[in-house]
This record gives structure tokens, C-alpha cells and sequence, in this order.
């Protein structure tokens, strides 16, 4: 004789240990930033980083504009569509 747990118990499970990993990151990422002493190079190195990654993404949508307004001009949108799919 098998006993199965019921389907809510174990969808409940997951959403709990999904809880407690969201809650320990940013329990992780609230005391590094308000960490005295190594928490200010913390705070810039964290600061860096999102500065690097908005710079990224802002490079990437130029670009991506940039190609955009190509695709626009080239004419037909049979060429563009060739354009797209050839990446």
C-alpha cells in the first residue's frame, strides 16, 4: 500500500521553498549593502556593475535601432523579412 502526498500539499511545498529562496537572496543582498566598512566597496562594486549592464543594454537597443531604421528603408517588406531571418 502506497501513500501518495495530495497534489496541493507538494505544489505548496514549492511555493514555500521558493519563498524562502527568494527571501535569503534578498536578505543576502540587504545586509551587503548595508554592511559597514566592506559594505561601501560592496555598494560600488554593485554600483559598477549595474552601470556596466545599463551601458550594455543601451549600447545593445542603439543597435538595435541602428538596424531597425535599415530594414525600414531597404524597401519591400519581402526584404525585409529576408533581412530579419537572416539575422
Amino acid at each position: 500500500m502506497s501513500v501518495d502526498a495530495p497534489k496541493e500539499s507538494t505544489d505548496g511545498l514549492g511555493a514555500l521553498l521558493a519563498g524562502v529562496g527568494v527571501g535569503i537572496v534578498l536578505g543576502g543582498l540587504v545586509a551587503l549593502l548595508l554592511a559597514p566598512g566592506q559594505g561601501i566597496g560592496a555598494r560600488k562594486l554593485a554600483g559598477q556593475s549595474a552601470d556596466d549592464a545599463l551601458d550594455h543594454v543601451r549600447k545593445s537597443m542603439a543597435d538595435l535601432k541602428e538596424k531597425v531604421d535599415g530594414l525600414a528603408q531597404s524597401g519591400s517588406p519581402e526584404e525585409v523579412e529576408e533581412d530579419l531571418a537572416s539575422g
